[in-house]
């Protein structure tokens, strides 16, 4: 088991164990490991070392036969120590089989066919049976049922009851499939697997032959290895999963494989024990499946070196496991769970802050609040199965946490005070002697400071005040230009338009020309124009922008309109604070326009004996309601005209809510309100 003859170092550990450094590596051995009959032949030479076991054959609680690759077949004395290399005819060598006649004899399967070993005198000869003498490679040897005994060879499988003399089956060197691994005999089915072609099954009574490899394997270079049952499935260890086969119902299976919980795909054996527990071993080692979890464990064999393969694993009489690795074999029942003593040390192999190694030079740290990734990687070396060690650590009051790749990682860390305890487990759960408390700080940035959220405050303090500043210097400045708009058109554009309209009336009354249309319309254009000019003054000059001028406007427009007809009508005026409240232009200008229009299309179009105009102002929310008695008129085709859209638009344009509601005969009302 060491992986050179060329040592270089040799040291006892406190642990009674010995470290060998040599050419090639360092190898470990630990004989106070030594439990439950494990067989280390470089501790006891049986067999000659660096060989490789294919079967182990218990004859007794001391007694084994060993048969191997190349090297022959040994009797070995577990109790006196005494060994002994059987002697073969024709330098025969590799034994691949064996099986228990009765208490005396043995079968033993060879590369040449198959011998009978005599237990009293320790000798072998040729086995045959009637014409057959088996001069071909033995697979495998299977003890059936009681009596009825398969060969399996390179040539195919021959199945005979040894009490009766009679030949059950035989598909020796019948063009068919080669290389027969295992049987099985569940009642009359005679199960048969073939190394390289799968699963067949033949009928004994109605002697059908019927191939039962999965559909999803043929075709596929697939290795088919071993089976193993309980009274309701078969087993089929292979290159690409495990198969687990009804017996009864022949065409319900399932295949295991890494995703359903196997470590690897590739399994040489598998065993299902009497205790309903199923083995199986990879390259990688031996290992025990759970149906309910979906999930494997290792079973803890204590192997000092990286295992070549598994030749066997079968289950003795007593329920104990029987297996060969590689150049030694065990019997061990891995439901004793043997247990692992040693606690793993704890030391800290690497410390790095935002991924940059740092030396830890002691447990008390300060950290600036960028510097807040941290990651601890631990060693815990501890034999047998490190790699199942676990570390867990505690972050103040945070739960505890499991980390099994050694490594902690603290990311993102807030700044604050901290304490992180750690401790790890080997793969029994015990518990480290040691422990470690780790203090650290991640400090606050300094805008975490007193005196840095002063001065942001007082900054802030300043834009405001800035803004404030200049925005009542824009609104100066705005109210000025808008004076003197205004002044301009009261002083230029209105006195020019009042004067055309005087001359206009002084030329027809100076030549009698009151039916001239032109200067009529004039004196009409002129009147209009000014109206609009005063309008616009209105709404530009700034000591106009309240609600009070505006309400004062509307009932203006609505007392001189109305009084110039016979329309009998009502003005219900508001009654609220004189508080000014001041309005933007725009909404002034748009909320008058839209009276105006409503206004005037009922004295237009409505032909009404009464109109009613409601103002309102209550909780900041400005209404106004303009009822007629008139004739009515139909919404859904007068929508499509300019008036009742050009409202909605400037109604849309402020946010405003605007109504329109019409009878034929009965009148019509216009309601608005608006949120000031």
């Amino acid at each position: 088991s060491i992986l050179s003859n060329d040592i270089n170092s040799i040291l006892v550990d406190n642990n009674n164990g010995i470290w060998l450094a040599t050419s090639k590596g360092l190898s470990f051995f630990q004989p106070s490991l030594q439990k439950n009959k494990y067989f280390y032949f470089y501790n006891n030479p049986i067999i000659p070392s660096s060989i490789l076991i294919n079967h182990v054959e218990k004859i007794n609680a001391d007694e084994f036969l060993i048969g191997t690759d190349f090297d022959g077949l040994f009797y070995h004395n577990s109790e006196s120590k005494f060994s002994k290399k059987i002697a073969f005819p024709n330098g025969i060598n590799q034994i691949s089989a064996m099986l228990k006649l009765n208490y005396y004899s043995y079968l033993i399967g060879t590369n040449k066919g198959i011998f009978t070993f005599d237990l009293r005198n320790k000798t072998c000869s040729k086995f045959t049976f009637k014409e057959f003498n088996f001069d071909l490679t033995i697979l495998n040897l299977k003890q059936l049922a009681k009596n009825k005994i398969a060969i399996c060879t390179n040539k195919g499988i021959f199945v005979f009851d040894n009490f009766s003399n009679e030949i059950l089956y035989s598909g020796l060197n019948s063009g068919g499939k080669s290389f027969c691994k295992d049987a099985f005999l569940f009642g009359e089915d005679l199960w048969i697997l073939f190394f390289f072609d799968g699963i067949e099954l033949y009928n004994l009574k109605t002697k059908k032959l019927k191939d039962l490899t999965p559909i999803s394997f043929k075709g596929k270079p697939i290795n088919y290895c071993n089976f193993s049952n309980d009274d309701k499935s078969i087993f089929v260890s292979t290159s690409s999963g495990l198969i687990v086969q009804n017996l009864k119902n022949k065409e319900k299976y399932k295949i295991l494989k890494t995703k359903n919980g196997l470590i690897g795909d590739n399994i040489e054996n598998v065993c299902f024990t009497k205790n309903h527990e199923l083995f199986y071993t990879t390259s990688t080692g031996l290992f025990q499946y759970n149906f309910i979890k979906s999930k494997s464990k290792s079973v803890t064999s204590y192997e000092n070196y990286v295992q070549k393969w598994y030749n066997q694993l079968t289950e003795t009489n007593e329920g104990n496991l029987i297996f060969s690795i590689s150049d030694y074999f065990m019997i061990k029942n891995p439901s004793l769970n043997v247990k692992n003593n040693k606690t793993p040390s704890l030391e800290i192999q690497e410390f790095t802050v935002n991924d940059k190694s740092w030396i830890l030079e002691n447990n008390e740290m300060i950290f600036s609040h960028f510097e807040n990734n941290l990651k601890f990687h631990f060693s815990a070396l501890v034999y047998p199965e490190s790699e199942k060690n676990v570390w867990f650590y505690k972050l103040n009051n945070l739960p505890v946490n499991e980390v099994k790749n050694g490594q902690i990682e603290l990311s993102n860390l807030p700044p604050d005070t901290y304490k992180l305890f750690i401790f790890s487990t080997n793969n029994e759960g015990r518990k480290s002697i040691d422990s470690k408390i780790i203090y650290f700080q991640i400090s606050h940035p300094f805008y975490y400071r007193w005196w840095f959220y002063c001065l942001i405050l007082s900054v802030i303090i300043l834009v405001f005040y800035l803004f404030y500043r200049f925005k009542k210097k824009e609104l100066l400045k705005m109210a000025k230009i808008r004076n003197q708009i205004s002044r301009d058109l009261h002083d230029e554009l209105g006195a020019n338009v009042s004067s055309i309209n005087i001359m206009s009336k002084m030329l027809m009354q100076k030549n009698k020309m009151d039916d001239n249309v032109a200067l009529q319309n004039i004196s009409k254009y002129s009147i209009q124009i000014s109206d609009t000019i005063n309008d616009i003054i209105w709404n530009v000059n700034p000591k106009f922008d309240s609600i009070d001028e505006l309400i004062k406007k509307m009932v203006r427009f609505a007392s001189e309109s109305l009084e110039a007809t016979e329309i009998d009508y009502s003005i219900d005026i508001p009654k609220y604070s004189k508080e000014i409240i001041v309005l933007e232009n725009e909404i002034k200008y748009h909320i008058y326009l839209i009276f105006k229009e409503g206004l005037n299309n009922a004295l237009k179009y409505a032909k009404a004996e009464k109109i009613v105009i409601k103002i309102n102002l209550t909780d900041n929310i400005f209404t106004f309601l303009i009822q007629d008695n008139g004739i009515g008129f139909d919404i859904s085709q007068t929508e499509k005209g300019n008036g009742l859209n050009n409202m909605k638009s400037r109604a849309k344009e402020i946010n405003a809510k605007i109504d329109f509601k019409s009878m034929i005969n009965v009148g019509s009302e216009i309601s608005f309100s608006i949120k000031i």
